[in-house]
């Protein structure tokens, strides 16, 4: 499966990530980091990205052991909350993704240079490399 960046008012994607083969149930962005966002999938993973870091995989891969329907970042605390299939929720401790010092406008301009720099690597249609 893969996912895809989109900028509202293109018609084709910015990025491709590639994600493992279960479909992505949830894609969320991180609250506190431009460049960082997390998805789940049917086959019990979680993937943290960090699309200033890499495009090509993830910075963080965690198999749950479960189905995995949905996450969530934590706004005030370094977490990400998943929900599996079954009913349950495993909560994870996140180390250096929070950039909550950065004023808005430089977490803007971190994502807009991020998206730019990774833009010119791939060709339309294809997934990073």
């Amino acid at each position: 499966w893969t996912l895809r960046l989109w900028q509202e008012g293109q018609k084709s994607s910015l990025l491709l990530f590639q994600s493992g083969a279960h479909e992505v149930n949830d894609v969320q962005w991180c609250p506190n980091n431009s460049t960082v966002f997390g998805d789940v999938t049917s086959g019990g993973r979680l993937e943290l990205w960090d699309i200033e870091l890499s495009t090509v995989k993830p910075v963080v891969t965690h198999k749950a052991g479960v189905k995995l329907s949905c996450l969530l970042f934590g706004k005030g605390s370094p977490i990400v909350v998943c929900g599996g299939e079954d009913g349950t929720l495993q909560v994870f401790r996140t180390y250096n993704i929070d950039r909550e010092y950065d004023t808005t406008e430089e977490q803007l301009y971190r994502l807009d240079e991020t998206i730019k720099a990774n833009v010119m690597k791939q060709k339309p249609g294809e997934a990073a490399v």
